[in-house]
């Protein structure tokens, strides 16, 4: 079984899967079977930690290279655990008193392996994500050892020997779960609201402070844990809203807001950072830097910019050297929309914007708008509100006009009375004046 799966290279591998499913399926379900066992006796086992390791790789090719092989059928593999067997899992966890319990070293990137893929394919729902969501913050995150490995993690000058597996379960894999139940769970983010700031909004910020200075030291397990809890983070500000009723408890003032700012841009300016981000959300460089701009978006669209005016050299440097590097679409998209904010008329008018990026942002307009299942958590006033700054570009309006989608705009107008103000912009256009004169009903 170990060579068959080490055989398989990132382009055999969907082939193999679908002539294999049968049988990977009994291979993933006898996984979990052994996980859920009372006796682990077999942990000691070379033989079998090679095998769990091999499958672990298998599958993260699995959730990232296989684009042939339909989200279901990855679901199936990766969560072909039952709720009772979960319960026998945490109830090893919690009897435990081993802190590098090779157990919970490989439960941890099982459950890990649960985030990449469920947040690779947000439209995809289980009981299990729901369940085991719920867990994690009750048992480990609201516990008093989460708030103990959380005060160690403020110290500025970390032993290595701190990072021990039960510690990387509860600082890292713990987080990046619970944020993975609040975006498919979207609704539920009130109910958690408060305990969530009573968890982590102490030491949270400090924590980002202390080690923004020394990103050139970090162990990859500290990049772990920094890089979940800034997603945790942002992902609550997110689901917040606007307002930020509950997330205002982190931040209490606007020095605590622009004090996170800096750290993070502090943190984001260290460019080796850059050469780790890969194309999909598969390591935590990709997650900690995907997550910090996700930030750096909500604030420069909430705030005016004059408020941040002696970050702005410093943040448009770094966005623009993000975006020289990346090939993550995603990523850049969210770059020029930060830009958007911060770069004035005539710059903004001037940008180059591949042609990639352009269609990412259109598709991310339609999908937003039509409330695609992969979508619908995302504010569709942030996407307008790049939409309107970016409709002063030449290249984004050349792109409008080919894609021939000004009447996606223009189904928008009656319930969006923004996007006057962005057919406006775009009416300079030669091409769309002509898409839109021909429009009557709208003229």
């Amino acid at each position: 079984i170990v060579v068959l799966l080490q055989q398989q290279t990132d382009q055999s591998a969907s082939s193999f899967v679908t002539s294999t499913h049968p049988s990977l399926l009994i291979l993933e379900r006898w996984a979990w079977e052994l996980f859920s066992q009372e006796s682990h006796g077999w942990i000691d086992e070379p033989s079998y930690q090679q095998l769990f390791r091999t499958l672990a790789i298998f599958n993260e090719k699995l959730i990232f290279n296989c684009g042939e092989i339909d989200m279901e059928k990855k679901g199936s593999l990766l969560f072909s655990v039952t709720i009772e067997q979960v319960n026998s899992i945490f109830m090893h966890i919690e009897r435990s008193t081993y802190d590098n319990d090779p157990f919970i070293a490989f439960i941890s990137i099982w459950f890990d392996n649960h985030a990449k893929f469920a947040f690779d394919n947000l439209e995809y729902t289980s009981p299990i994500i729901n369940y085991i969501g719920r867990y994690v913050f009750n048992k480990y995150i609201k516990s008093k050892e989460y708030k103990i490995f959380l005060t160690q993690l403020r110290q500025p000058h970390l032993s290595h020997t701190i990072f021990t597996t039960k510690f990387l379960f509860y600082i890292a894999t713990c987080p990046s779960y619970f944020n993975l139940y609040l975006v498919h769970e979207a609704k539920m983010f009130y109910d958690y609201a408060d305990d969530i700031v009573q968890c982590f909004s102490e030491d949270y910020l400090e924590i980002i402070r202390v080690h923004s200075y020394s990103v050139a030291s970090w162990s990859k397990e500290l990049v772990s844990c920094i890089a979940r809890h800034i997603s945790l983070t942002v992902g609550c500000c997110w689901l917040d809203g606007e307002n930020q009723p509950h997330m205002k408890a982190v931040f209490p003032t606007e020095k605590a807001v622009h004090d996170h700012f800096e750290n993070l841009l502090r943190i984001l300016s260290y460019e080796p950072l850059y050469a780790q981000i890969r194309i999909k959300r598969s390591n935590d460089e990709t997650v900690l830097v995907g997550s910090s701009l996700t930030y750096f978006l909500l604030i420069v669209q909430m705030r005016n910019m004059d408020w941040l005016s002696d970050l702005n050299a410093t943040l448009r440097n770094t966005i623009l050297s993000v975006i020289d590097t990346t090939t993550n679409d995603e990523m850049a998209t969210c770059c020029y929309a930060v830009l958007c904010e911060i770069l004035t008329d005539e710059e903004l008018k001037d940008l180059k914007i591949s042609d990639n990026i352009c269609n990412y942002f259109l598709q991310l307009l339609e999908h937003t708008w039509n409330k695609t299942k992969k979508y619908e958590h995302v504010p569709i006033m942030v996407v307008l509100k790049a939409f309107q700054t970016l409709s002063k570009n030449d290249t984004m309006q050349q792109k409008i006009a080919h894609s021939d989608r000004i009447y996606l705009l223009i189904e928008m107008c009656d319930e969006y009375p923004i996007v006057y103000d962005i057919i406006w912009a775009f009416s300079f256009n030669k091409d769309i004046q002509q898409q839109l004169r021909s429009n009557s009903p709208f003229i």
